[in-house]
């Protein structure tokens, strides 16, 4: 069995497919293994319908899907985390008034939309009667913008925003301080752009939908297939006005969202289990 992952196309910000350069290769790779396949002695599986949509378009053949093994719902965390390791508080609330904290899980870089988040936060901070937004980056290096700037964790003091807070994790967290992160999270955010996640896959969403947290996500990615599925979140625009929309429309519902999320986490587990996977590979 070959587990293919990765993408043999690239994308626009529309969802529109190219093929990349090593595409002909690829195409005479596997069909070389036609007859094997035919005979059921050899199968390519992948974890995503989109990429098999690739690769069918590219080579004819039709990939085997099987859902993304994760393990993360599976136990929780022995003990607390440190809260206060590798994270630096850029501004603060009022501690009488609770903010929503909203995560942005794994590293922050451009094609994650780490930077459509921050100037989300600058538009967010003008709305008077919004509630408080806790932002939470992991983020330890600056990454270059289209532009040719620079943007990075040191950026966000000069923001100075009247009613958004940033906490910065600077350092990697451990498993079980990741974990914790996302427990304590009330919104997980994927503002992916679109033309880099069509079609990859999310773990960390899978592992926020397995904890029942509601996602916002990107709209006519790979997330946003599977969270329509559980119906965990919210669909966004590929842009910083659709970020700045679901985050409003996500606080404004939350409790609604938030039970939801927690009633589907169930169904998420098992689709997602490493259990599923191994009786479908099997089985099949």
């Amino acid at each position: 069995m070959l587990l293919v992952r990765n993408n043999i196309a690239l994308y626009d910000n529309q969802g529109n497919r190219t093929f990349r350069g090593t595409a002909k290769f690829w195409r005479w790779a596997i069909k070389r293994f036609q007859p094997m396949l035919d005979s059921g002695a050899v199968r390519f599986v992948t974890d995503s319908e989109r990429l098999a949509d690739e690769y069918e378009e590219l080579t004819g053949i039709r990939f085997q899907v099987l859902p993304h093994p994760c393990l993360i719902g599976l136990q929780a965390p022995s003990t607390p985390a440190d809260e206060s390791f590798g994270k630096t508080e850029k501004n603060s609330t009022s501690e009488s008034t609770k903010s929503v904290r909203v995560f942005l899980p794994g590293p922050a870089r451009y094609e994650k939309g780490a930077d459509r988040l921050v100037e989300a936060a600058k538009l967010l901070s003008q709305q008077q009667d919004l509630s408080p937004i806790e932002m939470v980056f992991q983020w330890s290096d600056a990454f270059t913008l289209p532009n040719g700037s620079m943007l990075g964790p040191d950026d966000l003091p000069a923001l100075n925003l009247s009613n958004v807070t940033f906490d910065v994790i600077t350092k990697p967290l451990s498993s079980e301080a990741y974990h914790q992160q996302l427990l304590k999270a009330d919104l997980i955010i994927l503002p992916y752009r679109r033309e880099v996640y069509f079609a990859r896959i999310s773990g960390v969403a899978v592992e926020a939908m397995m904890l029942g947290k509601p996602l916002l996500y990107t709209s006519d990615t790979w997330v946003d297939t599977i969270a329509s599925q559980f119906d965990c979140g919210l669909s966004m625009d590929n842009d910083v006005a659709g970020v700045v929309e679901a985050i409003s429309e996500a606080i404004a519902n939350l409790d609604t969202m938030a039970q939801q999320s927690r009633g589907a986490a169930g169904d998420v587990a098992s689709f997602f289990s490493a259990k599923s996977f191994t009786s479908k590979l099997l089985n099949s």
